[in-house]
């Protein structure tokens, strides 16, 4: 779905396309929380069972191959995955942290990590719905289960 966006403010662009990302979350039957203070994860998502995932999510008016999503310079986890969006599309790519790592250029006078539309594509990312399944994979991996977790008792 293509968000028409009158706005020039890129705060409000950013904000709007968050609150996009959660509704494709919602219906697909994940629990999204909002963390009160943006530290570099904008959503986590969790499953009853302990499952915990963290989401930066990014968006750009993406209008070439060469456009560049960017995030401010991070530590990649297993657990923290980025959505990139691209408002001219409506098409979102979801990928782990450690992709978008390994895949990014480092802008040292920036610090920050800066990934092509072109790589995006090209690397077949998990685009809309095959993002939505990654995140369900995501949530099921023992390795992203919160320690301590209750298990049910048998």
């Amino acid at each position: 779905m293509v968000l028409k966006m009158i706005t020039k403010n890129n705060t409000k662009k950013g904000k709007a396309i968050e609150y996009h990302i959660i509704s494709e979350l919602l219906k697909n039957d994940f629990d999204v929380f909002v963390p009160v203070v943006d530290t570099g994860t904008d959503l986590i998502i969790k499953d009853r069972e302990g499952g915990l995932v963290e989401i930066q999510v990014k968006s750009r008016d993406i209008q070439s191959d060469e456009d560049v999503f960017f995030i401010k310079d991070f530590k990649p986890n297993f657990n923290f995955f980025i959505v990139c969006h691209n408002i001219n599309t409506g098409d979102f790519f979801c990928m782990p942290s450690e992709k978008f790592y390994q895949k990014s250029n480092f802008n040292k006078e920036k610090n920050q990590r800066e990934l092509t539309n072109s790589s995006l594509i090209k690397h077949n990312w998990c685009k809309n719905n095959k993002g939505v399944e990654l995140l369900k994979k995501a949530l099921e991996s023992k390795q992203n289960r919160v320690s301590g977790y209750l298990e049910k008792e048998e």
